[in-house]
């Protein structure tokens, strides 16, 4: 993934767990067909989910028990996040939680853990990424270091956390081999 694209979809998915943080723990995904005017759907959304960016009407709307909506686009894809309380158009979707349903997009997934907004490789790309890097575990230390570094260039607590179990579990069967382990430092991102 070119480099500039990485950094638009850390941000997008730090938007969601940033937004999640602060209560925004309902969320509906859509797709917009291709060859749309981007910024006329923007409008559209933000108008019908009155998504706003006062700090003021969102307090004001939540003392009414209403509830706030933030719109988050990655190219052609968007999520409309939403805090507790109602919601005319927004509860007329087939909205899902955070917390029993991650969003899950382009290898990442946004959760809530310990009441904490979580960005982490989902299960079934962990285990594969696992699965692969315990069959190189005995190969060569570059190797090893490579592909331990390559896994994902996102620096999200959950991923590096992932990162970081793998590592041990490497060094683990190097030690029991009695080859050199893998640093954390050559491997961690920056």
């Amino acid at each position: 993934m070119p480099r500039n694209e990485v950094n638009h979809l850390s941000l997008f998915l730090a938007k969601i767990a940033l937004y999640a943080r602060y209560g925004y723990i309902r969320y509906v995904v859509r797709q917009i067909p291709e060859g749309k005017d981007l910024n006329a759907v923007d409008l559209k959304i933000l108008r019908s989910y009155e998504v706003t960016f006062s700090r003021w009407r969102r307090g004001q709307r939540k003392s009414q028990g209403l509830a706030n909506v933030m719109y988050l686009r990655f190219g052609y894809t968007f999520i409309l996040l939403a805090t507790e309380g109602k919601h005319e158009a927004f509860d007329k979707l087939d909205s899902l939680h955070l917390k029993y349903h991650p969003f899950i997009f382009s290898g990442y997934m946004v959760t809530i853990k310990n009441h904490k907004p979580y960005v982490q490789m989902p299960k079934r790309r962990y285990i594969a990424v696992k699965r692969k890097t315990l069959e190189i575990a005995l190969h060569n230390h570059g190797k090893v270091t490579r592909w331990l570094r390559s896994i994902s260039p996102m620096k999200f607590r959950g991923v590096n956390d992932q990162r970081w179990k793998l590592c041990k579990e490497v060094n683990r069967r190097r030690k029991a081999a009695g080859l050199t382990p893998v640093v954390w430092d050559e491997i961690k991102p920056y």
